[in-house]
């Protein structure tokens, strides 16, 4: 599996943006209909207000890929911007492992409000989106307000 990240510079926080390969992303789309065919509910798990989220096979050779792969890349791209991240030793023989994998199924006023996830990494793949920032923020509930570097985006919270 081969990402091209583009770094993002934060005052703190490294963050990279890829594009995944499109046999990747069929691959993803194959994991999703799997796990729609006996959905596992996420819920009552997650901070979000939106009707449908379901749990995905983390153990899937995709994701194991995924992880092994994106993870010392970031890693590399963070030495490179901020120096050694945080909580990144690891000791002879460990490996990365992920916790939980889900999707969500999002629909119109649909949304996820701050929240925070646990673990050392995190990471977000936006498999379908439906709205263009740039028509999102000539709606009146934007334009008439300070919202538009906020609404249809994906933002970060945090301190120092």
């Amino acid at each position: 599996m081969e990402i091209e990240l583009i770094p993002r510079h934060f005052p703190n926080v490294g963050v990279i943006e890829g594009q995944l390969p499109e046999d990747t992303v069929d691959s993803l789309w194959k994991l999703i209909e799997e796990s729609r065919k006996q959905p596992e509910d996420m819920k009552p798990e997650l901070a979000g207000n939106i009707s449908s989220s379901i749990r995905l096979d983390g153990n899937s050779p995709l994701i194991g890929d995924f992880v092994k792969n994106v993870i010392p890349l970031y890693i590399e791209q963070t030495i490179k911007s901020y120096g050694p991240p945080w909580r990144t030793t690891m000791k002879e023989g460990q490996a990365w492992n992920l916790e939980s994998l889900w999707v969500n199924f999002q629909k119109k006023h649909e949304f996820n409000p701050p929240h925070d996830h646990s673990g050392v990494y995190s990471f977000v793949i936006w498999m379908q989106i439906p709205t263009s920032y740039a028509e999102q923020k000539k709606l009146p509930i934007c334009a008439e307000s300070n919202a538009d570097g906020s609404i249809s985006n994906f933002g970060f919270h945090y301190t120092n």
